[in-house]
């Protein structure tokens, strides 16, 4: 069960202003910066990691509030962005448990 989260300042959370790409990414801007769900509850933010690895652009969403996280790689940054925003409006991602604190890696 979820606790209610105070804020540093005792005010509620806000989404912060929208933008073209926020525009034209709209699930994933409600993914990182919704701070409620749809029946008015609150919702921690996800989060989002972006990296080049072996010449691909990768990208790492984590989705604090269920616990689970999910890898996404692509040759552009842009049809990076774009596939995370697909993968979470058709819900198309493979989301993993994260793995409880100091629990070693798979294969080490």
């Amino acid at each position: 069960m979820l606790k209610k989260r105070s804020s540093d300042n005792g005010q509620s959370p806000e989404r912060p202003p929208s933008c073209r790409l926020t525009e034209s990414l709209p699930s994933l801007a409600e993914f990182l910066a919704e701070v409620a769900w749809p029946d008015g509850s609150p919702r921690q933010t996800g989060t989002l990691m972006v990296f080049v690895e072996d010449g691909r652009w990768k990208g790492w969403l984590h989705d604090r509030d269920q616990s689970c996280s999910c890898f996404v790689s692509n040759t552009t940054l842009s049809n990076l962005l774009s596939a995370l925003d697909a993968g979470l409006a058709d819900e198309g991602l493979e989301w993993r448990p994260d793995r409880p604190r100091g629990s070693p890696r798979a294969g080490r």
